[in-house]
């Protein structure tokens, strides 16, 4: 048994708390590396219409 599984036993909590960490987590990589390439795949276009 590892310290999070322990720990979840002892706070229940704890295991939505993860989770929910978890999934903002995911959230925030996705911003960092979907907005750059957003700018990426856009800029040439803009460049090429202005």
């Amino acid at each position: 048994m590892n310290f999070a599984d322990w720990y979840a036993k002892r706070e229940p909590r704890y295991k939505e708390w993860r989770n929910r960490w978890k999934s903002k987590v995911n959230m925030e990589n996705a911003l960092l590396y979907a907005v750059p390439a957003l700018v990426m795949a856009i800029a040439p276009i803009a460049s090429t219409l202005r």
